[in-house]
Parts: structure tokens; sequence; C-alpha cells
């Protein structure tokens, strides 16, 4: 999971960043995007 959003990158826990097109969140059938809310960046 990463850890941080900035513009098209988001940040992965050991700091490495990855530019990417869109975030695709499998949540199943219930969605529970609480933990969201620990990302910075993403609101």
């Amino acid at each position: 999971m990463f850890t941080g959003a900035s513009g098209t990158r988001v940040i992965w826990a050991d700091g490495s960043a990855v530019e990417v097109d869109a975030i695709v969140l499998a949540t199943g059938c219930r969605p529970d995007l609480g933990y969201l809310a620990t990302v910075k960046g993403c609101r």
C-alpha cells in the first residue's frame, strides 16, 4: 500500500516514488475507504 500521493506520483513506505496514470482500489463488495485518510495528498 502506498503512503502518499503527489500529483501523478505515489510514494511507497520505503520512500521510493512511482509515476502513475491511475490508482485502482479493489476493495470487494462493500466499500471501506477509511484507510485512505492516512494517505498524504489523498482527499
